[in-house]
Parts: structure tokens; C-alpha cells; sequence
């Protein structure tokens, strides 16, 4: 049977949080739409991403209230205990509730602009979804996101899930690995403990995004408080023995180790979900690790008339970077020539942990590149050890405040510290607007507020500026 054959002006593939906002800017923009998504529906974000990790970091959060009490003198006649095993459901029941919006509007859409298939592009103008629809487009903005990857080693022992699985399960277990060094992994593990969990959380040196040794090795220290953290070991063997999984490996002191645990999760890498979408066919470039290469403020491909947009084109995304990427696909794919760039924000990088960490602006690597051709900086420290941070007892964490050595303007920053999700915010305006480290070590903040520690790490700044001697790529104060 012949394939039925339908047109559009832009071609949507991927409902995600960039696929929808690019349907919604293309439609304002006067596109005839057509919006193809393989399902499930609903965004990565609401499913298993942000929503479903903030919710189970706040329940982990309401099991741990009571353990640093004793700090502000308060002592409990009976030890507090809970059971856990309604956390997933109750999880899921919210999840839902928010996912209601998306999918009201997704369900708005009419029949034929909303296609549900996967899709394979034929060539530069005609996609298929499935064996019997071909579209003809003129446009298209690919949003297909990423999926988590297994690593081989793993996914031979059978089993083992990934993060998109472990809030699908029915309850969780008392003992868990988790592999990944990123925010999901991390994030995952501290909640875990929280919740009573024997949990270890296998992850790399580098931590995260951060790229500055000193607040890497303090985001270690501060994190072990809260879980075990297995850096950089070398896994020597792992076998399953019935419903239990036995770990050997050698720690970063090169001691041996061995654990059982109920449950593996891999939380490391993720993959741009193109497959069967012969991009390559069709000329479009990937980067050596399978993403779209796009130009970065347009969003265009390596085929001028289709945009890439979200999780599927990499650049450490954010579910908010992610929309801001599917609007500027969204506008330039319905009004081409006519191109809108990408906003030059400051990047807010944060890791939603306790303590958090946060990179904003330049990180240290970047400053450090920076300096070899010529533009030299300082380094101003806070430990966040003072005001309110003593107050609430959580007098820890460090703040490296990276300022340029002619102008005095603040370039970028990494930290770690309570609350210091907040202070990264404040710091991104603040380099937006320009501000110097003389600017910010005499801003006036309300006494006692969090963001009193920029002014110390400001102060730092300015007298390592007003002591810079030499050619050295950078000063501390």
C-alpha cells in the first residue's frame, strides 16, 4: 500500500520541553505546523527528570530534618523512624499533577498537526513516520532529547536500571549503587541516604561540571558527610548472586573493597535520541559523540533550513536552557532567512545537592584559558562561614570569585555552600550588569542574609588585585 503524503512549513520532531516550545513559537509565527513525537508523552523534565528528582530529594529532605537538632540543643526522647516504602507512589501521584498542563496542551492539538510515530528523515525536505505517512516539510526543528545509557559491562549483568526506570519501580530498596558523577547521580544518592538507604554513589575525579580543584575537593568533603562516595575507583568485578549484586573494587587509596547491594542505577552518560532517524544519510553533522552540531546562536544544522533545539544537541542543558533553544529553532525555522540568535546570558550552572555547588560565568578552566592570551585575573575567597551560615550552624563550604586583573569585573565563580543555588543568581546579574569586585565587596546586603559571603569573597578580590605582582596567569588572594 502506497504511503499517504501530506506538507507542511515546518516539521516539529520531538515533544519535549524544546519541541514544544519550538510548535508553539513556529504556530505564532504564522508556520503550518505539524509536531511528530514517538512517545511517551510529556516532557523528559516532568517525567524523569527535574520534577520527579526535586520530589524525591524533598521527602529525603522531611526523613532527614531531625538529625543535626542536637546542634541547637534540642535532644529527642524517642528516636524517629519511617517507612519509606509509599515514597515512589506518593512521588508519582504529584508527578502526575504537574504533568497535567503539558498534557492538556499537547491533547489541544488538533489530530492533523500532532502525529504520533517515529520518525526517519527520507531526505532534506521528507521525513516518514512509520511505513505509511511520508511529510513533506520545508523547515523542521529536530527535538528528540536523550536518553540514559547503560554501559556494557553493566547492562550484560541484567537488571540494572537507569534513572528513567527507578521512578517506575514500586518501592525502594534498602541497599543501592549508583554510578555517576553527575547531577542526576549525585542528586539521586543524597536523597537516597536521606531516606535510610545503604547507598554508595561511584563517580569520577572531576566532579560534576566543576573544573576548580580546590571547590571540587571541598564538594567531595562536604558531600561524604551526607553519603558514601566512591571517587575514581577502579571496579575490579561485579557479579549477581540471586536478587543481590556483589561489588569489588579498589578505592582512590587503592584498597580493596567489596559490597552487596539490591539495586544498581547507572546515572552517568545520556545519548541523543536519533536513532533510525538517518541523520547522517541526509548530511546533517554530529559531534564525536553523537550530537547535532549546531551553530550556536542560530541553531541551524549543517542543512541551513533545519534547527536542532534541546537535550539533543548537548551544551550542559538546562530544562530552561532547553526552551529558551526550542524558541529561537521555533522562530528562525518559521521565519527563515530572518534569524534570531540565542541570548548571550550569563550561564548559571547549579548542582541542587546540600550543600549545593554552582558554576556561573566563566568557570576556572575557562578564566585559566583566558589568561594565556594576556588577561590575567585573581581569585577572591569566601569559606561561608560567618553570619547566617554560623547561625544555622552550616558555617562550611567555599566560594572562588574569579575577577579580571586590569578592569576589576567579576568573570565567573565556582562554590560550594549552603544555599549557594541563590548566590549564583545573584552573581549572574551582577556580571551581567558588569559589576567590579570593588562594586560588590561594599554592596549593602541585608544582615544576616547568605549573600553576605560575596562581600568576603568580593573583599579577597580586591586586596589580591591591590597586591598582584608578576606574570603569573593568575593571584589568590
Amino acid at each position: 500500500m502506497d504511503a499517504r503524503k501530506i506538507s507542511c512549513d515546518c516539521i516539529i520532531v520531538g515533544a519535549g520541553s524544546a519541541g514544544i516550545e519550538a510548535y508553539k513559537t513556529a504556530k505564532q509565527n504564522g508556520a503550518q505546523c505539524i509536531l511528530v513525537e514517538s512517545g511517551p508523552l510529556g516532557t523528559t523534565a516532568h517525567r524523569t527528570g527535574d520534577i520527579p528528582s526535586c520530589l524525591l530529594f524533598a521527602a529525603g529532605k522531611a526523613a532527614h530534618t531531625n538529625v543535626d537538632a542536637e546542634k541547637f540543643g534540642l535532644k529527642f526522647k524517642n528516636k524517629a523512624s519511617f517507612d519509606k516504602s509509599n515514597v515512589l507512589n506518593s512521588l508519582r501521584a504529584s508527578r502526575a499533577q504537574s504533568t497535567t498542563e503539558v498534557l492538556s496542551f499537547l491533547y489541544k492539538i488538533p489530530d492533523d498537526e500532532r502525529i504520533i510515530g517515529k520518525a526517519g528523515f527520507i531526505d532534506a525536505h521528507h521525513v516518514h513516520v512509520g511505513e505509511n505517512l511520508i511529510i513533506e516539510f520545508k523547515t523542521a526543528v529536530i527535538a528528540t532529547g536523550s536518553i540514559p545509557v547503560i554501559p556494557y559491562e553493566l547492562g550484560k549483568l541484567g537488571g540494572i536500571l537507569t534513572t528513567d526506570d527507578f521512578f517506575e519501580t514500586d518501592r525502594i530498596k534498602n541497599s543501592v549503587a549508583v554510578f555517576g558523577s553527575g547531577l542526576v547521580g549525585l542528586r539521586l544518592g543524597q536523597a537516597l541516604s536521606y531516606l535510610g538507604v545503604d547507598v554508595t554513589v561511584f563517580c569520577d575525579e572531576n566532579l560534576w561540571l566543576l573544573t576548580d580543584e580546590t571547590v571540587i575537593a571541598k564538594t567531595r568533603e562536604l558531600l561524604r558527610k551526607s553519603m558514601k562516595l566512591s571517587v575514581n575507583s577502579n571496579i575490579t568485578s561485579i557479579e549477581k548472586h540471586g536478587d543481590l549484586y556483589g561489588i569489588y573494587y579498589l578505592d582512590e587509596n587503592n584498597f580493596e573493597n567489596f559490597i552487596t547491594v539490591e539495586q544498581i542505577i547507572s546515572a552517568g552518560s545520556r545519548y541523543p535520541k536519533i536513532d533510525g532517524m538517518k541523520l547522517r544519510d541526509i548530511g546533517i553533522k554530529l559531534s564525536p559523540f553523537g550530537f547535532i552540531d549546531v551553530d550556536e546562536k542560530t541553531l541551524q544544522t549543517s542543512i541551513p533550513h533545519i534547527f536542532a533545539a534541546g537535550d539533543v544537541i548537548g551544551h550542559k542543558m538546562s530544562t530552561n536552557l532547553a526552551k529558551e533553544t526550542g524558541r529561537v529553532a521555533g522562530f528562525n525555522a518559521a521565519n527563515l532567512p530572518h534569524k534570531l540568535e540565542m541570548n548571550s546570558s550569563v550561564a548559571v550552572h547549579v548542582l541542587p545537592t546540600e550543600p549545593a555547588a554552582a558554576i556561573v560565568g566563566l568557570s576556572f578552566n575557562e578564566v585559566k584559558e583566558r589568561a594565556k592570551l594576556g588577561f590575567h585575573f585573581v581569585i577572591g575567597e569566601s569559606h561561608a562561614d560567618k553570619g547566617i551560615y554560623r547561625c544555622e550552624h552550616t558555617a562550611q563550604g567555599l566560594i572562588r570569585l574569579y575577577c579580571d586583573l586590569q578592569n576589576h569585573c567579576i568573570l565567573g565563580a565556582e562554590m560550594c555552600a549552603p544555599q549557594c543555588d541563590h548566590l549564583a543568581h545573584f552573581l549572574a546579574l551582577a556580571i551581567q550588569k558588569k559589576m567590579t569586585a570593588d562594586e560588590l565587596s561594599t554592596f549593602s546586603f541585608f544582615h544576616l542574609t547568605y549573600e553576605e559571603a560575596l562581600n568576603d569573597a568580593a573583599k579577597a578580590a580586591v586586596k589580591a588585585i591591590n597586591q598582584r605582582k608578576g606574570t603569573n596567569y593568575y593571584a589568590r588572594s
